[in-house]
């Protein structure tokens, strides 16, 4: 798998190919010609602010598609918090 180089600062190849193996006893991605290490996934978490009512539903859905679309992030977890 060539993908770039996933740790300027470890190696200073910053945008040459990396050769990732993933290792499934650390989940972690390492890098066979330059010796980097990255997690596989990355999991983030996000509070928003929207209007209240179908407004707000409806922007949140249409920001989860552009996520899905031009970045490939999947949305695993969404919940209103009436507490906030």
């Amino acid at each position: 798998m060539a993908l770039n180089c996933i740790s300027k600062a470890h190696c200073g190849r910053g945008s040459g190919p990396c050769d990732l193996v993933y290792d499934e006893s650390d989940q972690m991605l390492h890098c066979r010609s330059c010796g980097c290490v990255a997690p596989a996934k990355r999991h983030f978490v996000l509070r928003l602010e929207g209007p209240a009512g179908q407004s707000g539903i409806h922007g949140l859905r249409a920001i989860l598609k552009e996520l899905l679309r031009r970045h490939g992030f999947r949305c695993l977890d969404a919940c209103e918090d009436d507490n906030a």
